[in-house]
């Protein structure tokens, strides 16, 4: 699920601490052996050995490696670029790819209901030296696209879900409509936000007049009522950027999605030459938001689930699961957490 909306005000200057907080070492190395685990189970089911891991190899060219890495660099600079142009070019481009790189570490290491915006928020104040209150609204905004992408690619899944089988077969009825549902509340939730922000950010300050009448939150009322006011506030600064402004702003979300899915599709088609592409690319999306419903850090256990449940039937032989599924953590989770460390400890020692 998408990123949690952070706390509007942090100390900048307190910044690099609180992030260190925000990230527990016994979070980080539960997750990574849990995904380990799953990998490994994986690879028994599916027949994984040695033979299959020297096919897989064989069918990796040169080219294809560099493709990969090359949509991984691109991901990376469009979120760079993204959080530029968000923060109203506050931030130089090597701060923002920093900051998107930050991203990506703190959602592995943190259950994606919370997500890293919390923490990225103070990283970019303290990395970018921003005040609190624009790398606030530069991540809250970001995150509202996120939010569009969502709504939109869900859309797709589930229009696309009545004339192709996006669902395997083999999952058992009751878990195809537990995923449905979920797909849909996201899409409902992420629409319900951009309302929100776009067309009715007043909705926010009635809303919280409303649960603050609750007698366990009385005491709390002014403090709450004034975070409301704030986020409106936010809200209505991002409504009165021009059309262009969100435009660019949501290619650069959409481009960094697509080279994000990329990956793996490049990865598979040189492993599985009759691949079906419209289906795994839709199986990949549906897959991908679903894991976001795992409570654990970085989605680990159940986004490796997932790929041997949405994917696994496309790929043939069997026996390529889970090297794919290895790469594909790789690119999304693994290689973020030594990069992740690097700039944490940087920002600490600065």
């Amino acid at each position: 699920m998408p990123d949690a909306v952070p706390f509007p005000d942090a100390d900048p200057h307190t910044a690099a601490s609180e992030a260190r907080s925000g990230v527990r070492t016994a979070w980080v190395l539960a997750a990574v052996l849990i995904s380990l685990t799953a990998t490994a189970l994986v690879s028994f089911v599916t027949g994984f050995d040695a033979a299959a891991l020297w096919h897989f190899a064989e069918r990796l060219s040169g080219g294809t490696v560099a493709v990969v890495f090359g949509l991984f660099a691109l991901r990376l600079a469009l979120g760079g670029l993204r959080l530029r142009h968000l923060s109203e070019h506050a931030l130089a481009f090597r701060q923002g790819l920093r900051g998107q790189l930050a991203w990506e570490f703190f959602s592995a290491v943190t259950p994606p209901f919370v997500g890293g915006g919390p923490l990225v928020a103070i990283f970019l104040a303290r990395d970018g030296r921003l005040r609190a209150s624009t790398a606030t609204l530069t991540v809250l905004s970001a995150l509202v696209y996120e939010q569009v992408w969502t709504t939109l690619s869900v859309a797709v899944v589930l229009i696309a879900a009545l004339k192709l089988p996006v669902f395997p077969q083999t999952m058992p009825p009751w878990a195809t409509v537990a995923i449905v549902g979920y797909l849909l509340g996201t899409a409902l939730w992420a629409a319900l936000l951009v309302t929100v922000v776009f067309l009715r950010p007043e909705w926010i300050a009635r809303f919280v007049r409303w649960a603050a009448r609750h007698h366990r939150l009385a005491r709390y009322r002014d403090r709450i009522e004034a975070e409301a006011a704030d986020l409106r506030d936010r809200a209505e600064a991002m409504r009165r950027h021009g059309w262009r402004f969100h435009a660019l702003a949501m290619l650069l979300t959409t481009a960094a999605w697509v080279a994000r899915y990329g990956m793996l599709v490049v990865v598979v088609m040189a492993v599985v030459p009759d691949l079906d592409v419209r289906l795994f690319v839709l199986r990949e999306v549906a897959m991908m938001v679903t894991s976001f419903a795992t409570p654990i850090p970085g989605s680990a256990g159940g986004a490796e689930a997932l790929y041997a449940v949405f994917l696994g039937p496309l790929l043939h032989p069997p026996s390529m699961v889970a090297p794919t599924m290895l790469v594909w953590r790789f690119l999304n989770f693994y290689i973020f957490l030594p990069l992740g460390l690097y700039l944490t400890w940087r920002g600490v020692k600065r």
